[in-house]
């Protein structure tokens, strides 16, 4: 069995008694999936679990935690008058990447996009609706970025296209 296990380190218990399974059977033995389980466990060969997330928010942290300035606010009654913004991963073959949403509130199109390597500040502006041509509004429109721990309203300065 731990000859399997150095072989195949990240083989589940499931197929590694499928494998041995005939091995057992010719010397006499029988183990049931839950016994192999309980043996394994006992001797620390189970294969451990990979994490199934990403953590990326951090609400006990040293910063100060900006209110929520959406949550009471009027809602929009036209597009380009709200926009909101929020982080979300995307685990990769290469790591996890960071991609950034800008979002109309009244018509909750996304109006801005763009994926970073980290949570850092600068990837997070890289993502501006109002660059974008045809989500320039006539008059810039209040922005709120909010996350768990962070709500953040800004103007945003309108800028020049190249």
């Amino acid at each position: 069995m731990q000859a399997v296990r150095t072989l195949l380190p990240r083989l589940g218990t499931r197929k590694l008694l499928h494998k041995i399974a005939p091995r057992l059977h010719a010397q006499g033995l029988a183990c049931g999936r839950d016994a192999l389980f309980t043996l394994l466990r006992r001797q620390q060969l189970l294969v451990p679990r990979k994490r199934s997330f990403t953590k990326t928010t951090n609400s006990h942290h040293r910063f100060h935690k900006h209110p929520n300035l959406v949550k009471d606010a009027p809602k929009p009654t036209a597009p380009n008058q709200l926009y909101v913004s929020d982080i979300t991963y995307l685990p990769t073959r290469q790591g996890t990447v960071y991609l950034s949403l800008v979002t109309d509130a009244y018509s909750r199109k996304i109006v801005g996009a763009h994926v970073h390597s980290s949570l850092h500040t600068a990837g997070c502006l890289a993502a501006p609706a109002w660059r974008r041509p045809c989500a320039r509004p006539a008059r810039p429109p209040a922005v709120a970025c909010t996350t768990p721990t962070a709500a953040v309203s800004t103007p945003l300065m309108p800028t020049r296209l190249p």
